[in-house]
């Protein structure tokens, strides 16, 4: 039986012509593919109806600009490189790391970076208030009469008063805060009414009669309403150990408390093994080069930890930077009342013996017999004194 293009059907000979890139059909073979071909083949599948059909997206195709390329197969001259297609959206995206992180390094908002802030409990200033945690003078209404207060600046001419009465308030009548008499300790004729509000600042009034080395002051002494008197200085903070900052703690900071906590993990350990080896050293000799060494390296080491322990917070060297007041001046360079006192006693007990009172005589040694009690001592001396003035 003799085949013809034009006996198969029509639908069938497309689909064969448009699959295999024929124009026509004219050969039995193609003939015969047409016709046993497989449905998939000439009518593919469909897509089910409840598949989502992905529309090609109409924002417009991405800048593409060109970029050197730095290959070791360029060539040498510059202008005859051939440069890469790159895209600047995805450079964009790139994360800049620093060389050998993981991740980028994000500057902490908490601190802007440094690693420490503010301290909180004392304001950034490493002390305390004059009254610790408690920020105004304590008036207490029942027993206010007879205490003793300061004035920070000189009132009607002094400053140490004493509460001899005192007004509630009377809203009322159109007093909305109670005030308390004082009258002046040197002249009793001097009296002054204050509002219990002034009395509890801190900055104005001071409870108790204050001396001058109690206080800080302001000002010349000779201006007619003298200096003015401020409130020392509290103790160190604890929570940031007289610093005015403490570490960030703000999550993911890298130079906050996390680094702070490696440091002294660092610290521990090296005190950990210089302990070590001086407990491991210590039975060796010191004689001979060796030994010597040995002893050498314990000494080091030794100091070295306690250096370590001195610059600890809560050490030596914090508490002594704590102290900022000095030996006989009370904070502003002047000397107090107490050690003027004292050096005047002294000059008049020295000069007292240089006039010859006490005969001078041999004084025993520290490592003689000492007398049983001063009473005794002094009676020798007069003895010895009488006996003199005799001869």
């Amino acid at each position: 039986m003799e085949w013809s293009a034009a006996r198969a059907p029509v639908w069938q000979l497309g689909q064969v012509t448009a699959h295999f890139g024929c124009d026509n059909v004219a050969s039995p073979s193609v003939y015969m593919l047409a016709v046993g071909a497989p449905s998939r083949v000439l009518a593919p599948r469909r897509a089910p109806r409840g598949a989502v059909r992905r529309a090609v997206p109409a924002k417009k195709p991405p800048l593409v600009i060109r970029a050197a390329s730095h290959g070791d197969d360029a060539p040498a001259d510059a202008s005859a490189r051939r440069p890469r297609l790159v895209d600047p959206s995805n450079e964009s995206k790139k994360r800049v790391t620093t060389t050998g992180a993981k991740r980028a390094v994000e500057t902490c908002v908490a601190c802007g970076g440094v690693g420490v802030v503010e301290c909180r409990a004392c304001g950034g200033k490493g002390t305390l208030a004059a009254g610790g945690f408690h920020a105004k003078n304590h008036v207490d209404m029942a027993n206010v009469v007879g205490t003793n207060w300061t004035a920070h600046r000189r009132t009607k001419g002094w400053r140490h008063f004493e509460c001899i009465g005192k007004s509630p308030a009377d809203k009322a009548n159109g007093k909305p805060r109670a005030s308390v008499h004082l009258a002046a300790t040197c002249d009793r004729d001097v009296t002054v009414w204050v509002d219990v509000k002034e009395l509890k600042d801190r900055h104005l009034w001071s409870a108790g009669w204050k001396q001058r080395e109690d206080l800080d002051w302001i000002g010349d002494p000779d201006q007619p309403g003298g200096a003015v008197a401020v409130p020392k200085p509290g103790a160190p903070c604890v929570a940031c150990d007289g610093e005015g900052r403490v570490p960030c703690q703000r999550r993911g900071c890298v130079n906050g408390a996390e680094r702070v906590r490696k440091q002294r993990e660092v610290i521990e350990r090296t005190e950990r093994t210089f302990k070590k080896v001086i407990k491991a050293t210590r039975g060796e000799g010191t004689e001979g080069e060796a030994g010597e060494a040995a002893a050498e390296l314990r000494r080091r080491m030794k100091r070295q930890l306690k250096d370590m322990a001195k610059a600890k917070p809560g050490g030596r060297a914090g508490r002594d930077r704590g102290d900022t007041v000095s030996r006989g001046n009370n904070g502003n360079g002047e000397e107090d009342w107490g050690a003027w006192g004292r050096r005047r006693r002294d000059e008049k007990l020295d000069k007292w013996m240089r006039a010859g009172a006490v005969p001078d005589e041999d004084w025993p040694e520290d490592d003689e017999k000492k007398p049983r009690s001063r009473r005794r001592e002094r009676r020798r001396r007069g003895r010895d004194a009488g006996w003199d003035d005799q001869q």
